[in-house]
């Protein structure tokens, strides 16, 4: 069986103006999932990022684009990213973008460092994909369609059958 790592992020932006609540139990109940299905939660297997957390573990624009390129630098493995917190938008500098915006996930430094655009996360987890690996993402944020520039959209209607759309 290949190897399997996970990456798990939740940010709740505690004492800020822009709090959430709930991000860090996304984590606690995706990582119950995650052993459900055999994941180890060894922490050469499964890194944690949270704002509850100090260190290498805070999520840092920094931090969260380092795990990131921990997750997927290694071949033939079975890769899980989840994160939770707020997504955004942000000018599209390429201009590739018909809608004018790139979609970003919003470490918890945003306002000092930036926010993390849809190309640099197709840069740091699609085109950096070890041979052999798969990878599955959640993002629970708001503006998350696309937020990895990836060429199709899966949809799925009342009954649950499943439509392919090009982008």
């Amino acid at each position: 069986m290949s190897r399997r790592k996970a990456l798990l992020i939740g940010i709740n932006y505690t004492g800020s103006q822009h709090a959430l609540q709930g991000c860090h139990q996304d984590v606690r109940n995706m990582i119950q999932f995650l052993i459900s299905r055999g994941f180890s939660t060894h922490e050469r297997d499964m890194v944690v990022l949270a704002d509850d957390r100090g260190g290498p573990f805070y999520p840092t624009g920094h931090n969260i684009l380092a795990a990131m390129e921990w997750l997927v630098s290694e071949p033939n493995c079975s890769l899980f990213l989840h994160y939770s917190g707020h997504g955004g938008q942000v000018q599209d500098q390429d201009g590739d973008r018909p809608s004018g915006y790139d979609d970003t996930i919003i470490p918890v430094d945003f306002e000092t460092n930036g926010q993390i655009d849809s190309g640099t996360l197709h840069k740091r987890l699609v085109s950096a994909l070890a041979p052999g690996c798969q990878l599955h993402i959640i993002f629970d944020c708001c503006h998350s369609g696309s937020a990895v520039e990836l060429p199709y959209v899966y949809r799925t209607d009342d009954e649950g059958n499943v439509s392919l759309l090009d982008k």
